[in-house]
């Protein structure tokens, strides 16, 4: 089985905003708000991922190749790819919340963090 944030590396691409209807029942409204914050923890692993890339950058800018064993080009690469990932994320985070509403996001997200 997979570790539970290798999976979520693959969520699917948001759908278009019309796709989805806006939960009707309380338990629906739950099941959402429940998707919404793990998303959220998915794309904020991508963003420390992203600024531990970013660290890992600027630590070994003064060591020379042999040193780092990996070129400077190399992590800007690895950057731009976990960037990208980071920005899907975010975007099936709004995806899912836009389903929801303005108001029931903030509503549900503060009762959630009580």
């Amino acid at each position: 089985m997979a570790h539970p944030t290798c999976a979520l590396a693959r969520l699917p691409n948001p759908p278009p905003a019309g796709d989805c209807p806006r939960p009707t029942t309380e338990a629906e409204r739950d099941q959402l708000v429940d998707r919404v914050n793990a998303e959220l923890g998915a794309a904020t692993e991508a963003g420390r991922a992203l600024t531990c890339l970013r660290k890992l950058l600027v630590h070994t800018r003064g060591l020379s190749r042999d040193e780092r064993s990996f070129s400077h080009h190399e992590v800007e690469c690895l950057i731009t790819v976990v960037t990208g990932e980071f920005e899907r994320r975010l975007q099936v985070t709004q995806a899912t919340a836009d389903q929801l509403g303005p108001s029931m996001v903030a509503e549900r997200l503060h009762r959630a963090s009580i």
